[in-house]
């Protein structure tokens, strides 16, 4: 967690998994704190804990989803697709304007 923060790779990221338990900061700290900072990055967590008041609390804080250890891969896929698509709807790729011809002034 520790790390991410401090990479380049924090800005622009558009899909975060994580397990609850990462060594230092936990993953819900780390969600905590993204959170703080305005950073929308979408999280997927990934655990063997994955009870019904952690997977509440992961939701409620913004998680796109909790997934179960042994992770089935069409739910895994399904989370990151969405993780991705609120991801893009949250950060526009802004749209050129239209291609306009130099015209010659007399």
């Amino acid at each position: 967690a520790e790390e991410f923060l401090s990479s380049p790779r924090l800005t622009g990221t558009e899909c975060l998994i994580l397990d609850l338990y990462l060594p230092g900061m936990s993953g819900f700290e780390l969600q905590e704190l993204l959170n703080a900072q305005h950073r929308d990055i979408p999280i997927i967590f990934i655990t063997a804990h994955a009870d019904e008041s952690t997977r509440d609390r992961a939701l409620k804080s913004g998680a796109i989803d909790m997934l179960g250890k042994q992770v089935r891969r069409d739910a895994l896929f399904r989370a990151v697709r969405l993780a991705i698509q609120s991801y893009a709807v949250a950060h526009p790729t802004p749209v050129p304007p239209p291609f306009l011809p130099l015209t010659r002034e007399s």
